[in-house]
């Protein structure tokens, strides 16, 4: 059976294009971090209030900057990866630790509550790349971002 045009493209640059897309969105809010002028300041300290906010807030922006540098370079994705994984369940730490900031009511989300849950996508994503980039993953034989 012949693949479509449309399978061809996506299978080529699928790959590409959402570690680029999630490459930018870990670089940019690290940054923010890094720069202290992140909106996420807050739900970091209330989250992890046991430990110290500055030193949590300037770990977790070089941590996400790490893995946005990771991304950009094909062999060392599955390292990001790696680092992904360690890093997003923390992300839904916020729902028990600081629930005021999360819920307005039982499953009714705030703004940073569906912040957090859009990880469920990162989630996803990295299942999807894990499946093209992890040692022993499958080859796309139309991929030429492997390399």
């Amino acid at each position: 059976m012949q693949r479509t045009t449309l399978a061809v493209f996506c299978d080529r640059f699928a790959p590409l294009v959402t570690r680029l897309a999630i490459a930018l969105i870990y670089g940019w809010f690290g940054l923010l971090k890094l720069f202290g002028v992140s909106p996420a300041e807050e739900l970091i300290r209330q989250t992890f209030s046991f430990l110290p906010g500055g030193a949590v807030i300037l770990a977790l922006g070089a941590w996400e900057v790490v893995i946005a540098v990771l991304l950009l370079f094909p062999r060392t994705v599955w390292i990001a990866l790696l680092f992904l994984i360690l890093h997003l369940p923390g992300t839904f730490l916020s729902y028990f630790t600081a629930t005021e900031l999360c819920f307005t009511g039982p499953f009714v989300f705030t703004d940073l509550g569906e912040f957090i849950l859009k990880n469920l996508m990162v989630i996803g994503a990295v299942l999807f790349l894990a499946s093209v980039y992890a040692p022993g993953a499958r080859t796309h034989a139309h991929d030429s971002t492997r390399a």
